[in-house]
């Protein structure tokens, strides 16, 4: 109920601040919602685990069926959230659903070399991601704090791998062909 008070000339007005008997409005924050390009993964896991598989092809003849597990749930886990630092980041959902894209990250992340990491990498890989995944091996390998600034390499990611050794200096132009959706 609103309360009216006299001024100087005697004319009432009336008072917008709250008093004993009117309750001050509350309104309720909304809810948030999650942004449904984070919370839906691009690929479910058993297709994303097929893709991988597929892509491993011979690297995977000498393994046991066992190691073969071990290195597909942890390759599963790391592109899962790889993925999703990325599209947190801004990149975008269409590009990261290409396939020729995610072979492309694969080949960097999974590859760096032409060959499997070890097992106990990509363990250490999935515990990282875990822990936070910016802060990552796996994602560092793949973003210079110059690509995150939007500064773009437009060279082929291959041609700036001239010897082993500088592989981890030069591979962070890996998502240099992705774009950033504004």
């Amino acid at each position: 109920m609103p309360t009216f008070y006299m001024d100087d000339v005697g004319a009432s007005s009336q008072s917008s601040l709250p008093t004993v008997h009117q309750e001050a409005p509350n309104p309720e924050p909304p809810e948030p919602h999650p942004d449904p390009d984070l919370s839906l993964p691009l690929l479910d896991d058993n297709t994303r685990r097929a893709e991988l598989d597929e892509r491993a092809g011979f690297h995977f003849v000498e393994l046991s069926e066992d190691k073969k597990d071990k290195v597909l749930n942890a390759q599963v886990q790391i592109e899962r959230a790889i993925e999703k630092a990325l599209l947190s980041d801004g990149y975008s959902r269409d590009e990261l659903s290409q396939r020729n894209k995610r072979d492309e990250i694969r080949a960097f992340l999974f590859y760096p070399k032409g060959k499997l990491l070890s097992i106990k990498t990509y363990e250490s890989y999935v515990k990282e991601v875990e822990f936070g995944t910016h802060r990552s091996q796996p994602y560092k390998i793949g973003l210079t704090e110059d690509f995150r600034a939007g500064v773009k390499s437009h060279a082929p990611v291959r041609n700036c791998i001239k010897k082993d050794r500088e592989l981890h200096k030069a591979v962070p132009l890996l998502y240099s062909s992705l774009t950033l959706s504004l």
